[in-house]
């Protein structure tokens, strides 16, 4: 399953790092309707992942982990709809736009593997 995710993840970030910017032909395409946006959030594999990981290890009743799961819904999206608003004028500039997706891609790349690396020192396997 690690190589497994390892390869997704890189894949993940090359689909990231080589997406099309904005600027070029992006925006010739009708935005998503709520429909589309609703059955994506509703079946993004990463959002069940963690949030089972946080409901298996976190004991606190059902009702309270679904409140609280349900407010960190609500805050990661509205932050990541906000920004995205926010950031559209900006993100328009084609080089601009593919430093952003190139530095996304690497954030993902550098986060997951310093979890990575940390998860092996943990279990004792860099010694």
């Amino acid at each position: 399953m690690a190589v497994l995710g390892a390869i997704y993840i890189l894949y993940l970030a090359y689909r990231i790092a080589t997406a099309p910017t904005a600027g070029r032909g992006v925006d010739r395409r009708p935005p998503p309707s709520f429909r589309a946006g609703y059955l994506l959030a509703i079946a993004n594999p990463k959002a069940f992942a963690a949030f089972g990981a946080v409901y298996s290890t976190h004991q606190i009743g059902p009702a309270a982990t679904m409140a609280a799961l349900s407010a960190l819904i609500l805050v990661s999206c509205g932050f990541w709809a906000i920004s995205g608003a926010a950031l559209a004028r900006l993100l328009r500039r084609p080089v601009l736009g593919r430093l952003v997706n190139l530095a996304l891609a690497l954030t993902l790349l550098v986060s997951v593997g310093a979890t990575a690396w940390e998860l092996a020192a943990a279990q004792g396997l860099l010694d």
